[in-house]
């Protein structure tokens, strides 16, 4: 399972770029699948079309949006190169139906018991009824603007 997003323009704002990573586009997939992935993988493409790819493979596997996220984010800052970027995705893999228990208390159990809520949210309402941090530079009116000027529009 995958979401890329492709820019109608070159992007070189990190910031930006991070912010349209579609992790939780992915985590709402795998969820409504009853599905967890071992694997994230980063894929950026540049103006010159070349394509960067890195993954991790988990201990664990996840279908949490912050997880994934955080993931693909930590891959970005690795490798992502001088800008500018012409596409950013998050690809989740080795997929599982369910998975072990952990016997280690999780930090984000919070966090687990928001997801179904979103989930349902998101399900009866649509995407957009309710947006995450990460992507709060990511909405219709301000699509692909500089963090710069949507900055300067608040």
């Amino acid at each position: 399972m995958k979401e890329e997003t492709t820019f109608p323009c070159d992007v070189y704002e990190r910031d930006f770029a991070l912010a349209t990573l579609l992790a939780s586009e992915v985590g709402y997939r795998l969820r409504s699948k009853g599905l967890k992935a071992r694997t994230i993988c980063l894929k950026l493409k540049f103006p010159d079309f070349s394509t960067k790819t890195r993954s991790v493979t988990l201990t664990e596997a996840t279908e949490s949006d912050e997880r994934i996220y955080s993931i693909a984010a930590e891959l970005f800052a690795r490798c992502c190169d001088k800008p500018p970027w012409c596409l950013v995705g998050v690809r989740a893999s080795g997929l599982e139906r369910g998975s072990q228990l952990s016997l280690v208390f999780a930090e984000g159990v919070k966090k687990e018991k928001i997801t179904p809520v979103l989930d349902m949210l998101w399900s009866k309402f649509g995407r957009d009824a309710i947006l995450k941090a990460n992507g709060c530079f990511y909405s219709a009116k301000m699509i692909f603007k500089p963090v710069s000027t949507i900055l300067k529009l608040l």
